[in-house]
Order: structure tokens, then C-alpha cells, then sequence
């Protein structure tokens, strides 16, 4: 389920994004096409994807649905966290925000936002993490 593209724009951030629905993949996907200085560069639907694409890549933040099977949201980001130290990470979820997000920021990401804030908002939410 992992998807690959090669990093054809250096001066661009390169985003990848962890979620099992398709639809919010490309979603995502849609949205930051229209951003001259983001990309979705590469997609995974689950937990093994996400470290496959990992062995070989380095993006600038990776933004990471918590609710992937058996809790391996929250195993991803430890995982990444180990593995690439200086990775954004970003937390999509539609879970209560205080709960959620305190155990997000426990395992290592730096920020959370609710899947139902608007597309600007998160847009925003990336762009203050990669500037921090």
C-alpha cells in the first residue's frame, strides 16, 4: 500500500502522509498541490508501508493518522522518532484533541489537529512546525 514518487523539486518541503483511508490520502494530496512550496511525495495506508518508505526516504514532516490499526499510530511515531530525530511530525486525527493529543505529543510528535479543521488551518498548523 505504499506509494513512491522521486523528489523531484528540492526547494519544495516534502510531506508524507500516513492514513489508512484512501480518500484522505488524496485529499491531502489535492490540497497541498496547490501549494508551490509543499508536496505530498509519498503515501502509506498502514503501519509496514510507513517503515517501508521510511528505509528509503527522509521528509521534511510526516503527517500521521492515530487511528491506524491496533493502535500503530501511536507505535509509528515512536518508531519515526527514533529513526528520523529530525522529522516534523504531525498528528491528523479525529479523536478528542486534550486526550489524544497529550498522548501524541508523549510519543513523540509535535503537534495535533483535528481532521475537521479546515484546510487552511492545516495547512497553517504544517507550516508553523516546519518554521519551529
Amino acid at each position: 500500500m505504499a506509494e513512491f514518487r522521486e523528489r523531484p523539486h528540492c526547494d519544495k518541503v516534502h510531506i508524507m502522509i500516513v492514513d489508512e483511508h484512501a480518500s484522505v490520502r488524496k485529499g491531502m494530496g489535492d490540497v497541498l498541490a496547490l501549494e508551490p512550496d509543499l508536496e505530498l511525495t509519498w503515501k502509506a495506508g498502514d503501519l509496514s508501508s510507513a517503515l517501508e518508505i521510511l528505509n528509503d526516504c527522509n521528509p521534511d514532516i510526516v503527517l500521521v493518522d492515530l487511528s491506524l490499526q491496533r493502535g500503530e499510530g501511536l507505535e509509528l511515531i515512536k518508531n519515526l522518532r527514533l529513526r528520523r530525530p529530525d522529522t516534523k511530525i504531525l498528528v491528523l486525527s479525529v479523536h478528542d484533541e486534550v486526550r489524544y493529543a497529550e498522548l501524541a505529543r508523549r510519543a513523540g510528535a509535535e503537534g495535533f489537529v483535528d481532521k475537521g479543521r479546515s484546510t487552511g488551518e492545516i495547512l497553517r498548523v504544517i507550516r508553523s512546525l516546519l518554521a519551529s
